[in-house]
């Protein structure tokens, strides 16, 4: 899979390889761009057509967006315990 980094980009003397390895990466960045919304594609300023580092931005907003949820749900039990007491 081209974002996971399992696959290597192929050697420079291999034209085909590199041409194909590049018309793959433009794909997959075509893919994940339009996949977002258009409120979400702010965040990919100036790696659209990246799709590894896509990938990577991706995964840091969502794990920061689950963060925040977990801190949000914590604040909430909080206050109703609070509320009980």
């Amino acid at each position: 899979m081209l974002v996971s980094g399992e696959g290597t980009v192929p050697a420079s003397t291999d034209l085909e390889g590199v041409q194909d390895w590049k018309l793959r990466g433009q794909k997959a960045a075509g893919v994940l761009f339009l996949a977002l919304e258009h409120e979400q594609r702010v965040h990919l300023g100036g790696i659209e057509s990246d799709p590894i580092a896509i990938w990577s931005k991706l995964d840091v907003l969502a794990r920061v967006s689950m963060l925040m949820m977990v801190y949000f749900r914590s604040g909430s039990v909080l206050m109703s315990l609070c509320r009980l007491l």
